[in-house]
């Protein structure tokens, strides 16, 4: 680590995936996360550790500059940012912002599931500041992520899945060369001694680790009731959504691999098994995208739905809409009854 440069710290995952856990064990490090952080709420009633003005003054406008790529990897090179003026002029804001954030601070982090998928964006300002940056990638079962999903995004599982398995792809290919480190949050929550140390030694922090604070962050803040979804690798397994998605089990259990400290991003049997990995990714990519498509299809016939069910218009007419709902039933009924004769 170059001790004359700051350091910044990234929480890389998908939504539900225990980021909000890990992004809190950072600062339990002493790895500041600034003031400015959003509450919790019934999601997350423990809170997010989301910087506000990350996720609402930059992440959100690159995602929407970039037509919200949340299903989509490689759709944005470092090397193209300075040539599009809306994205050069949120890196712009970007500096300016981590600046005042690291005036304080040598050591800052912070997190947000959509910085996963916008990378190259952060790569290239994270360049411009000549900052040290590190990666903790989060790591959960992708059957419980998608549970999970399917309870506060209305996802269906299969959906899920697939949205695991990009978030993860990109988080492990954007971060090549870079200091990371894989951490479980099952493996959180069971130990955090154990993983509060992993990081501190992945990153070598110069500050001891405070027997207080990690008791605090340990008994007080992790709590296991409030992981509502939980599965195992058999469960995973013999799950019918895998059958869509059976990447998600390779992946999964090389980056499980990783997280038990099996062997490193550097040995030979990581990067023999990543290639195949990519390799199966790249085949099976344009099917993610042929969804991804159609969801965005379907989410705008539902909001063009709404703002007619909003007009006055529609409400105007809803009597005439009853009568005809109980004349298209009466007939129905009369069919049924025919063809019952």
């Amino acid at each position: 680590m170059n001790t004359n440069k700051k350091n910044i710290f990234v929480v890389l995952g998908i939504s539900r995936s225990g980021t909000s856990a890990i992004a809190r064990s950072l600062q339990t490090l002493g790895i500041d996360l600034g003031e400015k952080l959003l509450p919790g709420n019934k999601k997350n009633p423990k809170g997010f550790f989301e910087d506000a003005d990350i996720l609402y003054k930059i992440n959100r406008g690159v995602s929407h500059a970039l037509n919200d790529p949340w299903m989509t990897v490689g759709s944005l090179k470092q090397a193209s940012i300075d040539d599009q003026p809306l994205l050069k002029n949120f890196k712009t804001y970007a500096i300016q912002l981590l600046q005042e954030r690291l005036k304080k601070t040598d050591y800052w982090g912070f997190k947000d599931p959509r910085t996963t998928t916008i990378l190259p964006f952060w790569l290239n300002v994270f360049d411009a500041l000549q900052v040290n940056d590190h990666y903790v990638i989060a790591l959960r079962n992708p059957l419980a992520v998608a549970y999970s999903n399917q309870q506060f995004a209305k996802l269906d599982l299969e959906t899920g899945m697939i949205l695991w398995l990009i978030h993860s792809f990109a988080a492990i290919e954007g971060t090549h060369h870079k200091k990371r480190i894989v951490v479980s949050y099952e493996a959180m929550l069971e130990n955090a001694d154990a993983q509060l140390i992993r990081i501190h030694s992945a990153f070598e922090l110069p500050f001891a680790l405070s027997p207080t604070d990690v008791l605090h962050y340990q008994q007080t803040f992790l709590d296991k009731s409030l992981s509502h979804h939980v599965a195992d690798l058999n469960a995973l397994k013999n799950h019918s959504a895998l059958r869509v998605v059976p990447l998600c089990l390779q992946v999964y259990e090389l980056l499980l691999s990783l997280a038990q400290d099996k062997f490193t991003f550097d040995s030979v049997e990581f990067q023999f098994a990543w290639q195949h990995i990519k390799n199966e990714f790249t085949k099976a990519y344009p099917l993610y995208e042929w969804i991804q498509e159609q969801m965005k299809q379907r989410q705008t016939a539902e909001k063009s739905l709404q703002r007619v069910q909003r007009s006055i218009s529609w409400k105007l007419i809803y009597p005439f809409r009853m009568m005809d709902e109980v004349i298209r039933r009466a007939r129905k009924k009369s069919k049924e009854e025919r063809r019952l004769r």
